[in-house]
């Protein structure tokens, strides 16, 4: 039985106008998979309360249907909260999301260097199609935000029987092209790098400006030490002594900083 408090339950029924309105509330719902929902009203005597109607709820791989009671005489306007054990396409893709990140990091642990094989005819990037493949080129760039020009070479089958197709990629001031390999699948293991060799996505570009601030502020910083050092050794004057010392003990703290920025070893993946 339903708790009191749910949605679905005799005491919170979900709201709506007339059979219609079922309908049109279970079609915005799947499983957590996306399955289709199967739905069917509980005839059972005791099932009819008054305005109330049961209706049973499944999807593929649901062990136990979800039951849910719906009020048909409430006004079209109706909010409604969601039935716990469905789920909105919103929710599905957050899900999915967060599941290739678990199954990226897993991968990286295991082998440290993967997505640095991205790409290979090793490692091919999975897609579903060529419309995804230009999505997933559309959005990288080189490693100045130059945008990207790409080329299908040709098509040949994995190991796993897929298609794989051969992209040439070029940007500006690249002196070779980059062979990317694709291999298409319906179902896929997705890894979404934030750079593959020197193509970066937009979170990947934003990274590298980082990185590079960093070494600016942390080899400028030494610099400026250098060249207090030099002209100290020269002059020898006892009173620039403290000052020069505490100017290099800042410095020393500023390339601290910038050498944290640029410096940091994390990983370069992003689990869409």
């Amino acid at each position: 039985m339903l708790d009191n408090d749910k949605t679905g339950s005799k005491e919170n029924p979900v709201k709506c106008s007339g059979k219609e309105g079922i309908v049109a509330y279970l079609n915005n719902y799947y499983g957590p998979n996306k399955e289709g929902l199967s739905y069917e009203r509980v005839r059972a005597p005791e099932a009819q309360i008054g305005k109330l109607l049961l209706y049973e709820i499944s999807y593929e791989g649901l062990n136990k249907p979800i039951l849910a009671y719906f009020d048909i005489e409430a006004p079209e306007n109706s909010v409604n909260e969601k039935i716990e054990g469905l789920y909105t396409e919103e929710e599905i893709q957050m899900i999915e999301k967060n599941q290739k990140e678990a199954d990226t990091q897993e991968a990286e642990k295991n082998d440290p260097d993967l997505v640095n094989k991205l790409g290979t005819i090793e490692f091919p990037i999975n897609c579903s199609d060529e419309a995804g493949i230009r999505h997933y080129l559309d959005n990288l760039y080189g490693p100045k935000a130059q945008k990207l020009t790409y080329e299908k070479k040709e098509s040949s089958t994995s190991e796993n029987g897929n298609e794989l197709q051969c992209y040439e990629v070029n940007y500006k001031g690249l002196k070779k092209p980059i062979i990317l390999y694709f291999e298409l699948k319906s179902s896929f293991f997705y890894i979404s790098a934030d750079n593959i060799r020197s193509l970066y996505n937009t979170k990947g570009l934003k990274k590298l400006k980082r990185k590079r601030t960093g070494k600016i502020i942390d080899y400028s910083a030494q610099a400026i030490a250098y060249i207090i050092i030099i002209v100290y050794s020269v002059t020898q004057k006892t009173e620039y002594l403290l000052p020069t010392i505490i100017v290099l003990c800042i410095l020393a703290v500023i390339s601290g900083i910038g050498l944290s920025i640029h410096g940091t070893k994390k990983s370069n993946s992003n689990f869409i």
